[in-house]
């Protein structure tokens, strides 16, 4: 077994309602982590918490409590400008999003 965690499903993954708002989520998923992560090198850890907290927010109405949560601990870091706890932040929530992206109906 290669150990690697399984996909991430939105907790409203069965209302139709809101599908295409999940879809175009993640679709952009990996967009906002890169953007994330320039911020992190650019050290621009205000707009990195802004972003963050902001990506969160959609993940909590699109049914993402692991991603919320941790958009919300990387949000806090970045605030206090904790640079170590950044990155360590950044890469939990990158590995977060790959496991969302895995769960899309367009992943192979």
């Amino acid at each position: 077994m290669s150990g690697q965690k399984p996909a991430i499903y939105s907790i409203y993954d069965d209302n139709p309602a809101v599908s295409r708002a999940i879809d175009a989520f993640v679709i952009r998923l990996a967009e906002n982590v890169d953007r994330l992560q320039d911020l992190q090198s650019e050290a621009n850890m205000d707009e990195l918490g802004a972003l963050a907290d902001e990506l969160g927010k959609l993940a909590l109405e699109l049914g993402f409590p692991s991603l919320v949560e941790s958009c919300s601990a990387l949000a806090s870091v970045a605030t206090r400008h904790e640079n170590q706890a950044v990155e360590k932040a950044l890469i939990e929530l990158t590995a977060i999003s790959h496991r969302i992206r895995l769960g899309h109906r367009g992943a192979t």
